[in-house]
């Protein structure tokens, strides 16, 4: 085992920022804890949280930075037909592409420019590059490129996008091939070639509607990952609270041993019913988006409470053998302020 890292309390991608102090988790079972934490915080219910609030990749809130956003498929409220783009703390948008649509009865193609006016002072230079890469690209052999499906089988149109030097594809035809569609393309450009942006018509998105679209995003709601991140979030906090000795000791073997395998997740779960007025004292005044998570004391059972941008909660019984001093501890994150700080109440 090496201990070169450190492991976020609540993960860097929910705007965790303080760490375990390095020596509590080893590097290998953080790399494996950072596989499940990655599916839930991409695929669960806190995906629509993220993609209305924030943050980006590792704690990112601003647009600039987020190298490796989900191009997804956007619909528009004011544009017709779709558009590849990205959803970044409630806003869209919009990367540069070409939508496509070919008339197998006339053989005449109709192509459409939409592009996004952040970062570009000068709208027609930008668009004569991005066609200067798109012919590159396209009479490149080896070209690479991200298929995105698109379930909506009434618009025949197929889409063309880059983003950070990584080109996009997205077509409602599961059997499409690029290479049938490309000699029509490049004649398109020659016949027009006259005009350095062709006959394309230009669409450009401004700030004002870019909270006007609406997006689909897979999520699995049946994966025991959401949960197990909670679990593992308490946890954490618990280790960091309290104090590694008591991390590992006897009173917390099993779920040690099951957040490392990512079993038996729903055996520490808890009704509301059953130890809300243990919380509740606690939980009135604080802000949305915010995380914070609570630990009590009953006796022997340790109990916590997670609650994720104050709107995903979760009880959860940590042990029922716990051996160490009556305890009322909290751990808050107000990640949009970059602010993370421990609660802590005298029990005796």
């Amino acid at each position: 085992m090496t201990y070169d890292s450190a492991e976020h309390i609540i993960p860097a991608g929910l705007g965790g920022i303080k760490k375990l102090p390095k020596g509590y988790v080893s590097d290998q079972a953080n790399n494996l804890f950072s596989k499940f934490e990655a599916k839930a915080i991409r695929y669960s219910l806190l995906t629509g949280n993220r993609l209305r609030h924030g943050p980006g990749k590792r704690g990112n809130q601003k647009v600039q930075k987020e190298k490796t956003p989900a191009i997804i498929l956007l619909k528009g409220e004011n544009i017709i037909g779709l558009n590849l783009g990205y959803i970044f703390m409630g806003l869209a948008y919009i990367i540069p592409q070409i939508s496509c649509e070919f008339n197998c009865l006339s053989g005449e193609l109709k192509i459409d420019f939409t592009g996004d006016h952040l970062e570009n002072n000068d709208f027609s230079e930008y668009l004569v590059t991005f066609k200067t890469k798109l012919v590159d690209f396209l009479l490149n052999k080896e070209r690479t490129f991200t298929f995105i499906e698109n379930d909506e089988k009434s618009i025949k149109s197929f889409y063309i996008g880059l983003h950070k030097n990584k080109w996009y594809i997205s077509s409602s035809d599961p059997s499409f091939r690029l290479d049938n569609y490309i000699n029509i393309i490049m004649n398109y450009f020659i016949k027009n070639s006259i005009n350095p942006l062709g006959k394309m018509n230009i669409n450009l998105i401004n700030n004002t509607s870019k909270s006007a679209f609406k997006y689909t995003y897979p999520i699995d709601i049946t994966d025991m990952g959401f949960f197990y991140l909670f679990l593992k979030i308490a946890f954490n906090s618990l280790a960091y609270l309290l104090g590694q000795e008591m991390a590992l000791s006897s009173s917390f073997d099993d779920i040690r041993q099951d957040i490392i395998n990512c079993e038996n997740i729903n055996n520490y779960l808890l009704p509301r019913s059953e130890c809300r007025e243990l919380f509740d004292n606690y939980v009135k005044n604080l802000k949305n988006n915010e995380h914070y998570i609570f630990i009590v004391s009953k006796g022997t059972m340790l109990y916590s409470y997670v609650s994720l941008y104050n709107e995903w909660h979760s009880y959860m019984a940590l042990s029922n053998n716990y051996q160490g001093e009556p305890i009322v501890s909290g751990f808050i994150c107000d990640w949009k302020s970059k602010n993370e700080y421990v609660y802590t109440e005298n029990c005796t």
